[in-house]
């Protein structure tokens, strides 16, 4: 092997590492399909940082010359990303022909989504059309008419410049439960962590505490610290959360 080669195939598996990471970088190739080249890469520069590796694999598959294994290696490199390709446009041609399908059946299927999906409509660079009639469960609405939930969102506003969600609200109600809690068991400052810990557990049993995310009602616990509150869902219609 030549040192114009091995330069050649050094060179060449820089730029082709550059292109895959600005490829990756502008979200125009997955993950998945960059790990081929990848590896292509990799080898190239093993193959010229390493030559022994080529004059061994042409010595046993009885190769005249390096360069000759080089290419043939290439070519086989070639048909591996073919045949990877005809696999993915073959897997992506039966789910077109199912959603052709299921769209001329009239299928229209609802989509319902857990509390997790909560704020998913000001993701950044989200289009909100996508979730248009999507159903979830959530604890808490931002467009609730009772007093406590127009405060906070008011409040929210104010402070943050955004509408609160699902998470805000359960994070002011952690903090509020806490401070009922300490307020019923008595705890102060000169007890230990064990005795305060020890006395909110006793305590949480016995509490009811109305909260932005119980739907108007008050929030109970049982004996293993468990919550009980009555659930909320929501719809998407034009870009915002409505309650049904």
């Amino acid at each position: 092997m030549t040192a114009q080669l091995q330069l050649f195939m050094i060179l060449g598996a820089v730029v082709l590492l550059l292109i895959i990471f600005a490829f990756l970088k502008r979200g125009l190739m997955s993950v998945k399909y960059s790990l081929l080249w990848l590896a292509l890469a990799v080898g190239l520069v093993i193959a010229a940082a390493f030559p022994y590796v080529v004059y061994v694999l042409r010595d046993l598959l009885d190769i005249e010359m390096p360069v000759n294994l080089v290419f043939l290696l290439m070519f086989c490199f070639v048909l591996v990303v073919l045949l990877s390709l005809s696999i993915a446009i073959s897997q992506l041609a039966d789910k077109c022909k199912r959603l052709t399908q299921a769209n001329a059946m009239g299928y229209a299927p609802t989509f319902f989504g857990v509390d997790g999906m909560d704020g998913i409509l000001t993701a950044e660079n989200f289009d909100a059309s996508l979730a248009e009639g999507v159903y979830l469960l959530t604890p808490f609405s931002a467009d609730s008419e009772d007093e406590m939930t127009q405060n906070f969102v008011a409040e929210y506003q104010d402070r943050f410049g955004e509408i609160p969600n699902q998470f805000g609200a359960d994070a002011y109600d952690a903090i509020y439960t806490l401070y009922q809690a300490i307020q019923a068991a008595g705890a102060t400052a000169d007890m230990s962590n064990e005795e305060i810990c020890d006395a909110l557990i006793e305590v949480m049993p016995t509490l009811a505490v109305p909260g932005l995310t119980s739907a108007g009602s008050e929030m109970t616990w049982d004996e293993n610290g468990a919550v009980s509150k009555d659930p909320t869902a929501v719809i998407i219609e034009n870009g915002t959360y409505v309650t049904p």
